[in-house]
Parts: structure tokens; C-alpha cells; sequence
């Protein structure tokens, strides 16, 4: 019999690395709890007092999560004052991650830098931009505390803005958006031929709300392309998503033909509009007609043919032109992060000259044993590697014979299957107002398919890295199985044995390299837009949820219209 002393040191490897591989999961979960009943005080010590979060390498994931719920919270001063250092940082790290000599020392993930995903970036900006708007429209900057030495509090006081100032927040806005616009040009110039994450719809359609927000001449010139462009970025980019594409995955699969195809037979072929397309483009579609009537009026007949408008159309929005009030729903939480199984085949590595010890006793032979003695049978016949499921080209890794297991990210994406219609009553609660929000960033998707790419692109190198870990440890193990075959019923108690010693091994090997499930976790699940014409009064704003068949009417909060010609921002977030 094997001795259970050989076996201990096994069993420590595997408990001592399954401890530390959570990646702060724990933490995550109880800070998602204490969003969706709006508890952002304890939600905010759970990051300042967890050790995950206060990791050096995980400074970026902090500021980014500390940012937000300042935000969520209303305190739009000392938010943009994180966000701008998670900002400076996440922009270093980008220009550090995509060196090849960062990517060649990343052994494994869960122990680098967290670097954010291009999305999370992207977002830092939007957020940013969002809280000088915010800032200037309340008029103040929020009292708050500072901590000072080591148990001394300083309490700032709160400080309301002068007109300057107020305007200068708008000017701030602005510029961030070029800043914005100055990075996605980059990521474009870095992902050119394939359709991950490489430009960013939110970055224009609310990018042109603050360039109309503005409203200089030159102002409105920006505006009016960026939702143009935003017409060519549904083509382009975003028929990567399930939310804006119903031949998504078709699409993924094909893009890297689609110079060769043409935009035309693009859409033609790869692109089925779905109901929040649709709804997307028609507000598209209002606000460049609404904008070229203000700028140039001779431009109308243009735009017929270039975007499908009809007489009817021009007429509806002739109707309800210079809309005073924009509605930012911010809807949900992203859908989780987690750690999907995956299989590598042990075939080819098996003839890996890094095996070994493999060499000598002979890859059939231990390829047998892998399956027959240990188990490691191919995956189901149902296995759809890393991105398959997105239409996602993957690389082929043999596992038709002994296969090992293992973890990669992905992202549990249930997909937006309702829809928002925004209702604005008044005093007496009476409708005045009803119109459909226009989804402008389908967040869950995003991450989605941005995780799974990444996934994609390392599951050879991972896979063939652990193959080459589990055949060292099948060695192992057939060498103490060969030892204790002799004698009567020796082959019973050695298959037992190898078992044993090799599952200890394996447990080792999973969980010193688990997936890395760090992310942004606190981000909406999508964010809508919508754009009303209201006169001068009080209201309270309900969104008129249609998902499953049933209707449920959420009170998202108060509006309050002081000037019928000023152009105002108003910003809720649901957390259901």
C-alpha cells in the first residue's frame, strides 16, 4: 500500500494554493450585495479594508471601484479625483501591457498586474467626463474628509462654484472626451483586423451630447459627425454584440474577410438588426436631422438616401426639435466574471521535448494510462473551447485522447432581454412624456466578448504550459503505480494509489493557476439615452420595464426643469 506520508505534502500543495486562489471573489460578491440596496458607505469598506484590494498589483481594479461608487453615491467631487488618478494609471499600464516583453513574462495571471480590460479604460473616461457635468449642473463640490497621519481626520467643507468655474467643469467635460477619443485611436491602431473591442459607441453618442451641450458653432459640427459615425460603428464594430446583431456569432467568425466583402454585402449578409439596433439608429437619425436643420438646412435632402428618412420622419422631428432634456439610464450590474473549464489535449505535448520524462517511457504508453488508469477521458462531445460560443475563431488543440482540464475567464452574460420606456409624470402625476431609451452601451456583451477573446488567445499557451505540469505528475504517478504492481492484488491497491498521488498533483496544478477573475464589478449592466422637450416645472421620472412578458414601472427619481432653453443632463442608475 502506498503510504499516506508521501501523500500529505500532495494534499498541503493543493489546500494551501486552493486558499490563496479566490482572487477576491468573496469580496466582490459582498460589495455587488451592497450595491443593489444602495448601501455604498459599507460597500466602500469593504475595498478600503480588504487586503485584495489594497494588493499593489490590484491598485488599478481599487481606483476604479472606489470611483464608481463615489459616483453612485453623489459625491461627483471626490469621484473624478479617483478616477483621475485611476486614469493616469490605467493609460500606463495599457502602453506597459501591450509590450511583448510584459506578455512574455506573464506566467500566470492571477498573480500579475491588473492591467483592466480595454473596456474598463474606455469607461474610466466616459465616467470622468460624467462627473464634470454632474459637478457643474449641482453648482458645488461636496464636503468630505481627509484622512491625515495616522488616526487624524480633516473635514473639507462644502464649497459652491462660481459661474466660471461651473463652466470651466463643462470645458473639462469636453476635454476629456478628446482624451477619450485620443486613446480609442490608439486601441483602434493596436486591434486593426479583428473585431475585439477597438472603439467605443458610448464614446461618441455621449461624446456628441457634450459637444451639443457646448453648442458653439464648430461644437455642433462635431456633434453632427460623431452621430454619423456612430451609424458606421454599428456596422463596424458593434455586429460583434448579441444586443445590436442576431448574426453575431457568423460575424465574428467572418470579419477578418469583411474588406475584402465590402460594407454593403456586409450588412447584407452578417448583420440582422435587432429591436435595440433599430430603436439605436432611429435616435441616431433624430439627432443628426435635428442637428442639420440647425446648421445646414440644405443638407436635408442628403440625408434621405445616406440614412433611409422618410417625409414622415423629417416631419415627427420637425415637431419636437431642440429637445431641453437628456436621460442617462445607468441599468443593473455586469454580469460576473468566473472561471469556465476548459480541455487540453495531451497528445502533442506528450512529444513536447519539455515533457521529459515522457520521452523515455514513451508517449502511447502513458497516454494509455492517462485514460484507462487515471481517468482523464476526452470532454463531452457538447465541449465548445474558449469564445466558440461568440463565433470567436479558436485555436485547435486535439482532444480526442487523454485530456487535462483547466480554468479560463469568462464572463456569465445572460444577455439584455427587456426593454426601457421612459416615463415623465407630473405634480399630479399625469404623463407628459413617453418615449422609448435608445441602449448606447451593452456592457455585458462587451465584456463578454472582450473576455473570451482574451481567453482565446492564451488557451494554446496555457493549456500546453498545464499539459506539460499534469505529464509530469502522470510520471509520477505511473512510476508509483509500476512499483506496487507486483504481488496479489497488487494492481488494485496500485491503481488506487496512482490515483491518489496524481489527483494531489492535479488539484496543485489547477489552483495555482485558476482563472482571473478580477474585474470592474460595480459597472452597470448597460447604459440607455433618451432625449424630451419639457416645459418649465416639477416631475418625477418612472422607467416602464417590459421583460417575460410583464410590465413593472421603477421610479428612477425627480427632474426639475428651471429653464425650458437650457439643455440639461439628467443621470439615474437602477441597481435591480
Amino acid at each position: 500500500m502506498v503510504k499516506p506520508k508521501l501523500l500529505l505534502p500532495y494534499l498541503f500543495i493543493s489546500l494551501f494554493l486552493f486558499s490563496c486562489a479566490s482572487g477576491g471573489k468573496k469580496e466582490r460578491n459582498k460589495l455587488r450585495e451592497l450595491l443593489r440596496t444602495s448601501q455604498f458607505s459599507e460597500a466602500l469598506k469593504v475595498i478600503e479594508e480588504s487586503k485584495v484590494y489594497k494588493d499593489k498589483d490590484n491598485r488599478l481594479l481599487f481606483l476604479m471601484e472606489k470611483g464608481l461608487l463615489l459616483h453612485s453615491a453623489g459625491k461627483y467631487y471626490q469621484s473624478s479625483e479617483v478616477l483621475k488618478e485611476a486614469r493616469e494609471l490605467g493609460r500606463a499600464l495599457f502602453t506597459k501591457s501591450i509590450s511583448n516583453k510584459v506578455q512574455k513574462l506573464i506566467a500566470n495571471d492571477n498573480y500579475d498586474i491588473y492591467y483592466g480590460e480595454r473596456y474598463e479604460i474606455s469607461l474610466i473616461h466616459f465616467y470622468q467626463a460624467l462627473n464634470h457635468l454632474l459637478i457643474s449642473k449641482q453648482g458645488f463640490y461636496e464636503a468630505y474628509e481627509v484622512k491625515e497621519g495616522k488616526d487624524g481626520v480633516r473635514k473639507i467643507a462644502q464649497r459652491e462654484l462660481t459661474k466660471k468655474e461651473i463652466k470651466g467643469r463643462e470645458m473639462s467635460a469636453r476635454a476629456e472626451v478628446l482624451a477619450w477619443d485620443s486613446f480609442l485611436t490608439n486601441l483602434k491602431n493596436e486591434r486593426k483586423g479583428s473585431s475585439v473591442f477597438k472603439n467605443d459607441l458610448l464614446a461618441k453618442v455621449f461624446g456628441a451630447y457634450i459637444h451639443e451641450l457646448i453648442g458653439s458653432h464648430t461644437d455642433l459640427q462635431i456633434a453632427l459627425q460623431l452621430y454619423k459615425d456612430s451609424h458606421k460603428l454599428l456596422v463596424r464594430n458593434y455586429g460583434a454584440y448579441k444586443s445590436f446583431n442576431g448574426s453575431y456569432k457568423e460575424y465574428n467568425k467572418n470579419y477578418d474577410k469583411f474588406p475584402k466583402i465590402g460594407e454593403r454585402d456586409v450588412k447584407a449578409k452578417f448583420i440582422k438588426e435587432t429591436a435595440y439596433q433599430k430603436q439605436l439608429k432611429e435616435f441616431l437619425n433624430e439627432r443628426i436631422v435635428d442637428l442639420t436643420y440647425e446648421i445646414r438646412p440644405n443638407g436635408i435632402r442628403s440625408l434621405k438616401k445616406t440614412y433611409g428618412i422618410t417625409k414622415a420622419f423629417l416631419k415627427k422631428v420637425s415637431k419636437e426639435r431642440n429637445p431641453n432634456i437628456t436621460i442617462l439610464f445607468q441599468k443593473g450590474i455586469i454580469p460576473l466574471k468566473v472561471g469556465s473549464k476548459e480541455y487540453f489535449g495531451l497528445g502533442a505535448a506528450m512529444n513536447d521535448p519539455k515533457a521529459g520524462a515522457a520521452a523515455k517511457i514513451g508517449s502511447a504508453v502513458l497516454t494509455v494510462f492517462a485514460a484507462s488508469q487515471l481517468g482523464l477521458l476526452p470532454p463531452p462531445r457538447h465541449y465548445s473551447p474558449a469564445g466558440a460560443y461568440l463565433g470567436i475563431k479558436v485555436a485547435e488543440a486535439a482532444v480526442t485522447g487523454a485530456a487535462v482540464k483547466f480554468e479560463l475567464p469568462k464572463i456569465k452574460n445572460p444577455g439584455i432581454h427587456y426593454t426601457n420606456e421612459v416615463l415623465i409624470k407630473n405634480k399630479e402625476g399625469v404623463i407628459v412624456a413617453r418615449k422609448p431609451l435608445s441602449l448606447v452601451a451593452p456592457l455585458g456583451d462587451i465584456a463578454e466578448q472582450a473576455v473570451a477573446e482574451q481567453a482565446t488567445s492564451v488557451y494554446k499557451r496555457v493549456g500546453a504550459r498545464l499539459a506539460i505540469k499534469h505529464i509530469t505528475a502522470i510520471v509520477a504517478a505511473f512510476a508509483t503505480y509500476k512499483a506496487m504492481s507486483s504481488g496479489k492484488n497488487a494492481s488494485f491497491f496500485a491503481k488506487q494509489a496512482a490515483i491518489i498521488q496524481y489527483l494531489a498533483s492535479a488539484k496543485g496544478i489547477e489552483n495555482s493557476e485558476r482563472a482571473d477573475t478580477r474585474f470592474w464589478s460595480s459597472l452597470p449592466s448597460d447604459v440607455w439615452m433618451g432625449k424630451f422637450k419639457l416645459a418649465k416645472g416639477s416631475y418625477q421620472v418612472f422607467a416602464k420595464i417590459h421583460e417575460a412578458g410583464v410590465n413593472r414601472e421603477l421610479l428612477l427619481g425627480p427632474l426639475e426643469v428651471t429653464e425650458e432653453k437650457k439643455k440639461e443632463l439628467f443621470n439615474f442608475r437602477s441597481f435591480l
